[in-house]
């Protein structure tokens, strides 16, 4: 994702919000330093994820890794209630668990293929089977029309789900550079006004 990429340069800084701001500026000062760390543990972890969602076993181990490295927040015995301390990575976790899907289907057609290349060797060899492994390779093509339509599907919900993560990036973005200007602005003032430090525009 190029838009991923871009965020490595936006962000360079961090607020230390002390006891003299006022409560509104601590505030937005922590939820600037909060978003900031959203998107750098992303741009950090997300190829992290999407190997974890690649290789894991079973839904206890790949509850387990995930817990191990704290991308979650507590365990669950169930991979449908896992839930992601990071926004970002939860969007980037639901297009990793889907393209393990379709590579599992993608592997499934292979192997239906080889089948029906059986079938068709077992015709050549024995004209007896003709009916049998025809009916097979019937059923077999069925199986492979099947698995092609939710292919389609599940690229179109992995697409869906990557501009989903752009436009969340993109609108934190936006977020974050309206708030570096205000902290910018309340930061200049209070240099030049160290007295008056209550108030921020």
């Amino acid at each position: 994702m190029k838009l991923i990429k871009k965020y490595k340069t936006f962000i360079n800084e961090v607020y230390l919000p002390t006891q003299s701001e006022a409560p509104e500026v601590a505030s937005q000062m922590n939820t600037f330093n909060d978003k900031e760390k959203m998107i750098r543990d992303f741009m950090k972890d997300k190829v992290t994820i999407s190997n974890i969602y690649m290789q894991y076993k079973d839904e206890v181990d790949l509850i387990n890794k995930l817990s191990a490295r704290k991308f979650i927040e507590k365990k669950t015995q169930n991979k449908k209630q896992i839930k992601f301390n990071n926004e970002l990575l939860a969007i980037w976790a639901e297009s990793c668990d889907k393209r393990r899907d379709l590579k599992n289907l993608e592997d499934s057609i292979t192997k239906i293929e080889g089948d029906i290349s059986t079938s068709k060797e077992n015709m050549a060899g024995n004209p007896g089977l003709q009916q049998s492994e025809q009916e097979s390779i019937d059923r077999n093509n069925e199986k492979i029309v099947e698995k092609k339509a939710k292919i389609e599907q599940l690229k179109k919900e992995i697409m869906d789900l990557e501009r989903n993560t752009q436009e969340r990036l993109e609108d934190i973005k936006k977020d974050l550079k309206q708030s570096k200007t205000k902290m910018d602005i309340y930061k200049a003032k209070k240099t030049a006004f160290p007295a008056d430090t209550s108030e921020q525009k």
